[in-house]
């Protein structure tokens, strides 16, 4: 019974706390060295995800306040409000239903040097338990579009489809950690030069 036991509370013992993460991307245009300043950037943002709400994380301001900041970071970066630019799209029109000429009108307007439009499908977290072996493993997904685009010439400096998912035996996940997640994204793909990546934590 002991042989039976003692390897298997070693290998669970080995296993627990360690939380693995997987990132990949489709880069439509990735972003140019060139690119240092973006000057006043306004940014818009939604969160679109059709789940169970037990498995929700984060709500839209989180996901708006996440990606300002992250965005703010960058040197000779200022993000303002988006208040200005929207209030010169059409009455009840929400900046996903006008057409993105239109958008970039009300932007050059509102005096934005840069648009970023992150577009967030699924941002969850989850809790699995088994029984055999007993446990539990928790799982994340970010999975987002992020695009840059200069408002004077309407050039598009970024556009990419990125996704990130985290999951681990016998690991506990928080909500800030998956934001810390999201924001680590936008951070690659406001880099230069990237590769999809794998990171494990302990």
């Amino acid at each position: 019974m002991i042989r039976i036991v003692l390897p298997f509370m070693l290998t669970l013992f080995c296993s627990a706390g360690c939380v693995s993460s997987k990132s990949s991307h489709e880069t439509a245009v990735p972003l140019d060295a060139d690119v240092v300043n973006l000057g006043r950037v306004v940014v818009l943002s939604t969160l679109e995800q059709q789940v169970p709400a037990i498995t929700q994380t984060v709500d839209a301001t989180s996901v708006y306040e996440t990606a300002c900041e992250t965005v703010a970071a960058i040197p000779g970066t200022y993000v303002v409000s988006p208040d200005s630019l929207l209030g010169q799209l059409p009455p009840r029109m929400g900046w996903r239903d006008v057409e993105m000429n239109d958008l970039m009108i009300a932007a050059r307007s509102s005096g934005a040097d840069t648009l970023c439009v992150v577009d967030v499908s699924r941002m969850t977290r989850a809790l699995h338990v088994g029984f055999l072996p007993p446990g539990w493993q928790v799982n994340s997904t970010v999975d987002f579009e992020f695009a840059l685009l200069d408002v004077e010439t309407g050039t598009t400096l970024t556009d990419t489809h990125r996704r990130r998912t985290t999951e681990g035996y016998l690991a506990l996940t928080s909500r800030a950690e998956v934001l810390d997640g999201f924001a680590a994204e936008i951070e690659q793909a406001l880099s230069a030069s990237e590769d999809s990546a794998d990171v494990d934590s302990f």
